[in-house]
């Protein structure tokens, strides 16, 4: 046996085989790696010239005068409707309903949590809000669930409709927030001065701060903090549409009126996965006044400036990232893509490429980070060379995108340094490969979920996201307030 493996791996056929291989391989190597770095040149490209327009414009978060904050601080209060869906929420309703109370500096607003029922624990849990705050609503669907959050979404906006009706109250806003949200105490007020001239208004969305170890949660802090302090005030200067976000989203009484008379009596697409992002994209299509309004004031107490902005924990174990941004490209990248398609408008052409380039270069990334790891193996084994990577033209598109990802870490650092504080954005250049690892498995697994379901001609599944609280957060000891009392008002009322 042995004497026959000896002839067989000294055949003269054997050899040429290997041979052969190893000429392959070379090759397979070389023209993944120009089709590598094509990718990453268009992109990077494509990043850098939306981070010179931020430079260039002195793009950033808008710092709020003293005299900004009395005009915001003195605009007559719109009465504004805030939409809650909650399914299975029932572990952490009651707190996020009471802590948020506790810390809204705003009067005329009512929460409408539209809960399911087959869920008894939420529906309890929110009853119970109910009899103890006169401002706040269970809505229960028609439907057991889960549903789509867009189901529920309709849902809700109908029967406040019928509230109204009931209660000779009309809103003049609707804003959306989710069970896990920490609403910024200024956050209302900002969407009532800013509904003056707009309607349809995002602020920003940012992650609770985490531990430097919690390196998963940490990539959405990362993300959140370019996306939200960087790139959607980008995409507004240049007149895109505004997506949004899901929460910290503020609509006008005219544009969900007019929105439901458009799409038949709904105001969101109920088989979207992301049927918030949809309607934020098909509002600024359809010419809407939107802004993305990323506003920071000094806080009296701290000294310090802080961004007016919803906070909230995002998952943190690897699995569930995956699992909720495998539902983010399956409704932004896959599904918008297809009931949306291509605008007309170049800038609208532009910005939606940006929200779907990334079926293609998230994934590129994981291949990067095989081919870095095969051709490294192959170089010092000795088995395969790259003599091509030493000729001047390669060597200077090769440093073009090693400026392009450099440029990347550090536009990222300074991102997250507006919002966290400089010892924050050091943990970046070690969350951006894992961050990329997650992309890149959520689109994989996206495509999968979309290919499958279109053979089968079955509807994608919304998939809910497990979601916390900080700990003490709507606790008696940070809820001053006590049951069936309502929030004081600036003038000492209550509405």
């Amino acid at each position: 046996m042995t004497q026959f493996a000896t002839d067989f791996f000294r055949s003269p056929s054997t050899l040429e085989f290997f041979s052969r291989v190893h000429e392959h391989a070379a090759t397979l190597l070389m023209v993944t790696f120009i089709g590598l770095l094509a990718g990453y040149l268009i992109s990077g490209l494509d990043d850098f010239f939306v981070d010179a327009v931020a430079w260039l414009k002195m793009i950033r978060p808008n710092r709020l005068s003293k005299r900004d904050m009395d005009q915001m601080n003195d605009r007559a209060e719109k009465m504004l409707a805030v939409i809650v869906p909650a399914w299975d929420e029932g572990s952490i309703i009651e707190r996020m309903i009471v802590g948020n109370l506790g810390r809204i500096e705003y009067s005329s607003y009512h929460f409408f949590i539209g809960c399911y029922p087959n869920d008894s624990e939420t529906v309890t849990a929110v009853k119970k809000l109910e009899s103890c705050y006169p401002r706040v609503h269970c809505i229960i669907n028609f439907q057991d669930g889960p549903t789509s959050k867009g189901q529920i979404l309709n849902w809700v906006v109908d029967s406040i409709l019928d509230w109204e009706r009931c209660n000779l109250i009309q809103f003049d806003g609707f804003l959306m927030h989710d069970s896990e949200d920490l609403i910024h105490p200024k956050s209302l007020k900002l969407v009532n001065w800013h509904l003056e001239r707009n309607d349809f208004i995002q602020i920003p969305v940012f992650s609770l701060q985490r531990s430097h170890l919690a390196l998963v949660a940490g990539v959405y802090i990362d993300e959140f903090s370019e996306s939200h302090t960087k790139d959607m005030l980008v995409r507004s200067f240049l007149g895109g549409p505004i997506p949004s976000a899901g929460v910290g989203t503020c609509m006008s009484r005219s544009f969900v009126m007019n929105q439901k008379l458009k799409n038949g009596g709904y105001l969101f697409n109920s088989q979207c996965l992301t049927e918030d992002y949809e309607l934020g994209v098909v509002a600024g299509l359809a010419g809407i006044q939107q802004d993305f309004v990323a506003s920071m004031y000094r806080n009296g107490d701290s000294g310090k400036w802080e961004l007016i902005a919803t906070r909230e924990f995002f998952p943190k174990s690897f699995r569930r990232s995956i699992r909720q941004k495998t539902r983010w490209t399956l409704g932004i990248a896959l599904q918008s893509w297809r009931s949306i398609g291509w605008p007309d408008r170049l800038v609208n052409r532009y910005f939606l490429m940006r929200d779907r380039k990334g079926l293609v270069t998230n994934p590129l990334m994981i291949l990067g980070y095989i081919w870095i790891f095969a051709a490294a193996v192959g170089t010092w084994t000795g088995a395969i060379s790259l003599d091509l990577l030493s000729e001047p033209r390669m060597q200077f598109f090769v440093g073009v995108a090693g400026f392009f990802a450099v440029n990347r870490v550090l536009q990222r650092m300074i991102c997250v340094s507006r919002v966290y504080g400089f010892g924050a954005a050091f943990v970046v250049p070690i969350r951006l490969p894992l961050g990329n690892v997650i992309n890149g498995l959520a689109v994989i697994n996206a495509v999968y979920k979309d290919t499958m379901a279109r053979i089968t001609r079955r509807n994608l599944d919304w998939v809910k996201t497990t979601h916390e609280l900080p700990e003490d957060f709507g606790q008696p000891a940070s809820t001053p307030m006590e049951a069936g009392t309502l929030p004081m008002a600036a003038d000492g009322g209550t509405r």
